[in-house]
């Protein structure tokens, strides 16, 4: 199932992202189940990855529409233009995929490798926080004036050492200095720095579960982009296959009121013209005039010469409405002629197409590149004899004239589009960052909880916190660090493995 990706913001205080040196605000992710919050990543960097995302979809778009009709060779017999393929463009497109492919099965493994560092540093955060309360019970009580103002003085110095510009201590020195402080009871330095200890692994927690977060997103755009460009592939593997036309062959009339119909066949059942192909005429045009008109006659089912009402509708052919002031609708046959509609077609053409029968806006006249009138029939509607049309039409002059709904969607991504879903194949990952974000904020309110217990106030707690990320930031760093390592290894060990494969093959050649 898809999972939507919504802003919102809850974690202000947990680390810093190694990848952008920014603190995570947060990104809520949000499955199936709804009793499950998701953080994380900053509504700038949201922003941008949003932008990023809608500016690859309108690029794969243009892509793909290029790859279907940009190429160039021309079929005589038809006079139609066609686009030819020389193989190059589908295999770049294909190796193309193959390296989205790659970088997504890095991001999956990644993702496996964070998770189980979470899962690793949640464990140890536990026992670190159930061994403080096990060392804190006794000891606080027994001495709880001398507690407070050893733990003020030392948490204070800790918490100003970790500042910015501070010499840096670490929670084994603070154990140390307590300890030293207090060496009747040195359970109370056993219980600061457990917390302590758990504060940084949560801190590094949520510092990969930001990187988590980012590598989700990452990838999903990486399969939206695989499935945009695999429609790009295959139709560029279909145009060096099987070339399409660059032009099409309407086929329609004008009524003596203006009103222009050109039939068509609503092939995807939208109810729409969606784009040329739909124009009957459309696909025999491939071969040529009389193989387009075959596409009208074949509706003539009794073979009386005539394509009447019914008969269009039986083969489910509509009109495709066009009036006096260009208002265009696509209608049925009974919508559009009525229920007992007198409509009838001659499935002969006349032997010289007659000029001034094309629609309103057929202004460029016979024999013209963009609008060519090829044939010309009669059309019989409400006791009078008009003038039907067959047209040869550059496609992107009927791109400008028809209101394709097709080219309408494509122009313009709505925000509900644009908005990022995730795949199934990622519903795990999704899963596990809800559970160990919720799991994240549990630990928090259990460490607090522990050092309130010891006696600390909430500045002391906040400032450990502070304090504790900076160790964790370090730690996440060099985590993430030998992730890459692991990566660039593999790499090279992958490359060098395909050197060695293509000398062999080189030798064999060789020794043949």
């Amino acid at each position: 199932m898809a999972n939507s990706i919504r802003n919102d913001f809850w974690f202000q205080q947990f680390g810093i992202n190694p990848t952008t040196n920014t603190k995570p605000a947060s990104t809520q992710f949000q499955t199936d189940d709804t009793s499950s919050p998701i953080v994380f990543q900053s509504e700038e960097a949201l922003a941008s990855s949003e932008n990023s995302y809608l500016e690859s979809i309108e690029a794969e778009y243009a892509a793909a529409e290029e790859a279907i009709s940009g190429t160039s060779a021309t079929t005589e017999a038809s006079g139609t233009t066609a686009t030819a393929g020389t193989g190059a463009a589908s295999e770049e497109i294909k190796e193309e995929l193959e390296e989205l492919e790659a970088k997504k099965e890095e991001n999956i493994e990644k993702m496996e490798k964070i998770e189980d560092e979470i899962e690793s540093l949640a464990k140890s955060a536990e026992e670190h926080i159930m061994e403080a309360a096990k060392a804190q019970d006794a000891a606080v009580k027994e001495h709880e004036e001398e507690t407070k103002a050893v733990l003020d003085e030392n948490i204070q110095a800790y918490i100003n050492a970790n500042k910015e510009g501070g010499e840096g201590m670490t929670r084994d020195e603070l154990q140390k200095n307590i300890k030293a402080a207090m060496p009747n009871t040195p359970e109370i330095a056993d219980a600061v720095a457990a917390l302590t200890a758990a504060s940084e692994e949560v801190a590094e927690i949520d510092n990969c579960l930001g990187e988590l977060n980012q590598l989700i997103t990452d990838t999903q755009l990486i399969d939206d982009e695989i499935e945009l460009k695999t429609q790009e592939y295959e139709a560029a593997v279909e145009a060096e296959t099987c070339p399409p036309p660059t032009n099409c062959e309407p086929q329609g009339f004008q009524d003596s009121e203006g009103n222009q119909y050109d039939f068509f066949i609503d092939k995807d059942g939208n109810g729409d013209l969606s784009n040329e192909s739909e124009f009957l005429g459309y696909e025999g045009g491939k071969e040529g005039q009389e193989a387009a008109w075959s596409e009208m006659t074949d509706l003539d089912t009794n073979l009386d010469g005539i394509v009447d009402a019914n008969e269009l509708t039986a083969g489910g052919v509509m009109v495709y409405k066009t009036d006096a002031n260009g208002n265009q609708q696509a209608l049925t046959i009974e919508e559009a002629f009525g229920e007992d509609s007198d409509l009838a077609i001659s499935t002969t053409q006349h032997e010289e197409a007659k000029e001034g029968v094309g629609p309103n806006n057929f202004n460029t006249g016979v024999g013209s590149e963009n609008n060519e009138l090829w044939g010309t029939f009669d059309v019989t509607l409400n006791g009078e004899t008009l003038n039907g049309y067959q047209t040869n039409d550059d496609l992107e002059w009927l791109k400008n004239n028809y209101d394709f709904t097709d080219y309408a969607n494509e122009d313009s991504l709505t925000e509900s589009e644009s908005a990022i879903e995730y795949s199934e194949e990622l519903e795990p990952h999704v899963n596990f960052f809800n559970l160990y974000t919720e799991k994240s904020a549990e630990l928090k309110e259990q460490i607090q909880e522990g050092f309130s217990d010891i006696g600390l106030s909430k500045e002391q707690m906040d400032g450990i916190s502070e304090a504790t990320k900076k160790e964790a930031d370090e730690e996440a760093k060099n985590f993430f660090a030998s992730l890459e390592d692991s990566e660039t290894t593999n790499a090279e060990t992958s490359t060098k493995k395909e050197d060695e494969d293509k000398l062999r093959e080189e030798e064999l050649i060789i020794a043949a």
